[in-house]
């Protein structure tokens, strides 16, 4: 192992900074990040191969290479899918538990031809199994108790004015259980995620485009609602729907589980545009996204949503150094507690030159720590667990890296400096 020391403004202490590069020349990213209950951190992206036979120049070759590091950074095992020569393969979800992780993504082909993969590997890295799929592609799952795997995804088949929409349900060792099919009469590509409730025997379809749908875990279709459009969602047994109404604003819509709409809200903002949505314990919905200054320069905004569908407060950072461009990359909640990791223009140097920023609100709104944690490139993905925060990065020293840091909080020194090692894995 090689280290390497790195100096942080803010009330972190960075534990350590881990470095994943792959066998091809620079091209590589994180997309998802997952820890277990040992505090192992899997990260999960793309990262380009050696392809096998020569290709078009300029083309990109990469596999779906999933990582895990240790509590204390080490590199533990790295697992590649290659889903054919000269293919670009992408994972679309993580599934981590502690005995298993679940990759779903799909494969692009030169000729174009698209498919989709589910990987299931042990935590010491096996490959337990994998189903390939040349007909759909699944974006989005989620995972229950038992095992089993709830998928949703498009038929990969081109149409020109509609796209089918299927969700299907996998057993642990990876047999189709059920699956339901839903055709979208729009030529745009439908965006889909899941919420499962274990407890109601439930399992929620959210869809950009056809809006939402209610399914027993044994694959009845209870209803099915239409509202979506731009994002959809469920938390604490109340749907919300966001529409864009204008440039400045979006509505937010909330219904009762069984579609009845309770209230609707207004968010504002000069340009607005919304990156995250998140929930919290309360019942709170939080909004992160961004605005536009009259300059062209942007800010961090932020907004608590009750569960009533009433602005509870609203935030707006703009970084007092240089009053720049100030955008989040990934925001989560904890505690309803808000974490916000997202860049901030330098005061000292050129334009285009930034710095990372993790930024944290508590549940009334105040601004509880700033830290500076320079720039190591693109948040991909942002995890907090009690007093820890992992961060997966795009970029790197070396180009096309996984960059994967451990902060821990340090509330008994909110502005010192302290220091990280770089961890090679090696």
């Amino acid at each position: 192992m090689t280290s390497l020391s790195f100096a942080y403004a803010g009330n972190v202490t960075v534990d350590w900074i881990a470095y994943y590069k792959g066998p091809g020349s620079n091209y590589g990213y994180p997309l998802q990040l997952g820890v277990d209950s040992s505090r192992n951190v899997y990260v999960c992206g793309v990262s380009e191969g050696k392809p096998e036979v020569p290709y078009a120049s300029g083309s990109l070759y990469h596999d779906i290479t999933v990582c895990k590091f240790s509590a204390t950074g080490r590199l533990t095992w790295v697992q590649r899918y290659d889903g054919g020569k000269g293919s670009m393969d992408s994972p679309t979800e993580l599934l981590v538990s502690d005995n298993s992780i679940v990759v779903v993504g799909g494969s692009l082909e030169q000729g174009g031809e698209g498919k989709g993969v589910i990987l299931k590997y042990s935590a010491e890295g096996g490959l337990l199994w994998r189903r390939e799929f040349k007909d759909k592609s699944y974006q989005s799952a989620v995972r229950d108790e038992h095992g089993n795997i709830y998928a949703v995804g498009v038929l990969t088949a081109e149409r020109r004015y509609s796209q089918t929409v299927i969700m299907s349900k996998f057993s642990s060792s990876g047999s189709n259980i059920w699956s339901d099919e839903m055709e979208v009469k729009k030529p745009s590509l439908p965006v889909s995620e899941l919420l499962l409730e274990q407890e109601n025997n439930t399992v929620y379809l959210l869809n950009t485009v056809f809006g939402s749908a209610k399914y027993s875990l044994d694959g009845d279709l209870i209803w099915r609602k239409p509202y979506g459009t731009y994002r959809s969602g469920y938390a604490q047994e109340q749907f919300y729907a966001l529409r864009r109404s204008s440039r400045d604003s979006f509505k937010m819509s909330f219904y009762d589980s069984d579609g009845k709409k309770d209230a609707t809200t207004n968010i504002t903002a000069p340009k607005v545009r919304i990156s995250e949505i998140m929930h919290g314990q309360e019942g709170n919905s939080y909004i992160c996204g961004t605005r536009e200054q009259k300059n062209s320069k942007t800010d961090i905004v932020l907004w608590a949503i009750g569960s009533d569908g009433q602005i509870r407060w609203s935030r707006v950072y703009d970084d007092a150094e240089v009053h720049g461009l100030d955008f989040p990359e990934a925001a989560v909640v904890d505690r309803d507690n808000v974490y916000i990791a997202g860049k901030t223009q330098r005061a000292e140097k050129a334009f285009l030159s930034y710095r990372t920023i993790l930024l944290k609100y508590d549940a009334e709104g105040r601004l509880v720590s700033k830290t500076y944690i320079g720039n190591h490139g693109t948040v991909r993905a942002l995890s907090v667990n009690g007093d820890d925060i992992y961060l997966a990065i795009q970029g790197g020293p070396k180009a096309g890296e996984f960059v994967v840091m451990k902060l821990r909080e340090n509330t008994a020194s909110p502005n010192g400096y302290n220091a990280g090692q770089r961890n090679d894995g090696q």
